[in-house]
């Protein structure tokens, strides 16, 4: 039986991506990363850092919506997308 679930995709802009990368503390791959862990979605920080620094498609929903999140919360601010 597979049990592994395939992450849901969601659409960032680039300017996003250098929204968060501008704006994210230090260490903010392995802040990201241990909170998923700790809820249970198992990822590494070297995964996070490649999601937010790749231009692609699609990224994995459950990163981003966690990064938008912690952002917020350590940075003191959001993107305000056009």
């Amino acid at each position: 039986m597979n049990t592994i679930t395939t992450p849901s995709m969601i659409e960032v802009s680039g300017n996003e991506l250098q929204f968060i990368r501008k704006n994210a503390p230090k260490a903010f791959s392995r802040t990201v990363a241990e909170s998923l862990t700790s809820e249970g979605y198992s990822v590494d920080r070297v995964t996070v850092h490649k999601e937010l620094h790749t231009i692609k498609d699609g990224y994995d929903a459950r990163i981003i919506s966690k990064s938008r999140e912690l952002l917020k919360i350590l940075s003191n601010v959001e993107f305000e997308g056009q």
